[in-house]
């Protein structure tokens, strides 16, 4: 039986403090059948100079001026050549496993295999661990409410999938996996292993805590554009379009802004609001369906 083979993509920025562990724990993996695409996103740091250390056929190293991780993402994607295309980011560790584990889910209509994760510090310190849903009916239930069930390193995508929906919305400079797991779910089944495939850092250089505000009003409108049967990227214009709409007709920054200090509400007024951000989300949803069709006109989509 012939292996199956993998396009990593590791896309990185001023990593040179954890891009060496990085590459050296997908080099080290129990499967050895892939390709690893390294783009370094204009770094200002020394991580090319680490990355330009490695000597291994198997590594492609794209060097490009800053224009962020959705259009570092497409030029990997690009230049990928497998069916299967793994995700990597330049601070996380992959388990030695992870690969092996997770093409063991590969079969006809599965578009997306993620896994859970160790959370770690700065300093590899474990500070706790995902417990994602692992079937595509579960996975689907969450994202329609908002809770994450991906993360965006640990996941190996189908290629073809990724390219019928145009890959990256590079509109989406933060929750961009968001975007393209809402769009991929019109496409194929979404699964995860139960198995913990990562080590995903959690620090304050990371997206997701430089840009938290961004993040949650991102992952609002890529939820929206799933609403609309947006399946592709949008242009700039329909994009701001689509967030003036959401904030002058849906009240968006009431939602976004709660959600960023949801942490520091009062049990009784933490369960409220969540109870009714469930609420808004449904009625958003049935609103932007219903009238799918003169807001798309609108918006210019």
């Amino acid at each position: 039986m012939n292996p199956i083979y993998i396009s990593v993509i590791l896309a990185t920025y001023n990593d040179s403090a954890y891009i060496k562990e990085a590459i050296e724990s997908i080099l080290k993996q129990t499967y050895p059948y892939f390709e690893l695409i390294i783009v370094n996103d204009g770094s200002s740091d020394n991580t090319l100079e680490i990355v330009n250390g490695f000597i291994d056929d198997r590594i492609i190293v794209i060097d490009k001026p800053n224009t962020g991780l959705p259009d570092s993402l497409n030029v990997g994607l690009d230049k990928s050549r497998y069916e299967w295309v793994a995700r990597m980011d330049g601070d996380d560790v992959a388990m030695p496993d992870r690969f092996e584990r997770q093409i063991k889910l590969i079969k006809d209509g599965i578009s997306v295999i993620g896994g859970n994760c160790v959370l770690i510090d700065k300093h590899n310190n474990t500070i706790g661990y995902t417990n994602f849903s692992t079937n595509h009916r579960a996975i689907c239930f969450k994202m329609f409410y908002g809770m994450s069930q991906f993360a965006h390193p640990s996941t190996l995508i189908r290629r073809s999938s990724l390219l019928e929906i145009g890959g990256y919305d590079t509109n989406f400079r933060a929750a961009q996996d968001v975007d393209l797991w809402y769009r991929v779910s019109s496409l194929g089944t979404l699964v995860n292993t139960s198995d913990y495939i990562l080590k995903l850092r959690k620090s304050n250089n990371n997206i997701s805590s430089n840009r938290k505000e961004e993040q949650t009003r991102n992952s609002i409108l890529a939820f929206a554009k799933k609403s609309l049967g947006i399946l592709t990227p949008m242009a700039p214009g329909s994009f701001e379009n689509l967030s003036n709409i959401l904030i002058s007709h849906y009240n968006i920054d009431y939602y976004v802004a709660n959600l960023i200090r949801i942490s520091t509400l009062p049990p009784l007024a933490k369960k409220l609001f969540i109870m009714r951000y469930y609420l808004w989300r449904i009625r958003l949803f049935l609103s932007l369906f219903f009238f799918k069709k003169r807001i798309r006109r609108d918006i210019g989509s």
